[in-house]
């Protein structure tokens, strides 16, 4: 199957009310981690979408594209996810999906096909540089 994270979100209302702050979070996160970006189509020139009515569209940029993570502010409580295959663009992926945990708190379920300790230790540090003040416990869901 490929490297992959999973998502769901369990609580729409929340979700509503975080979408506000977590799409400029993705930005930051986005020009923090300094890793070239597309917005996942075709036409591979076209930026990251990060908007707050678009929706969040990232994609890693010619070969070091895989599929798409979207995320969108009208979602319903299913589950989602994207295969990265561990290519560049996952340190951003990884960062949001922590974020929107500790936004969202029960409210989504974060799993992964790595492990906390390893996989995710770059996406750790990369937010711990973003939030040093937010503790970063029981993330992923399979931990």
């Amino acid at each position: 199957m490929g490297y992959t994270h999973y998502w769901t979100v369990k609580d729409y209302e929340k979700w509503i009310s975080i979408w506000e702050f977590l799409v400029p979070d993705v930005r930051k996160i986005v020009q923090a981690a300094n890793v070239e970006l597309s917005d996942g189509s075709d036409d591979e020139s076209l930026p990251a979408v990060i908007d707050e009515e678009k929706g969040i569209d990232i994609n890693g940029r010619g070969d070091l594209a895989h599929e798409q993570f979207h995320l969108e502010r009208d979602t319903d409580a299913k589950m989602d996810f994207t295969k990265t295959a561990r290519k560049p663009y996952d340190l951003v992926v990884a960062t949001i999906l922590i974020r929107a945990k500790v936004l969202m708190k029960a409210g989504i379920v974060v799993e992964s096909d790595g492990t906390w300790d390893d996989d995710w230790l770059e996406a750790r540090q990369l937010y711990a540089s973003l939030w040093p003040e937010d503790i970063l416990e029981g993330i992923l869901g399979k931990e």
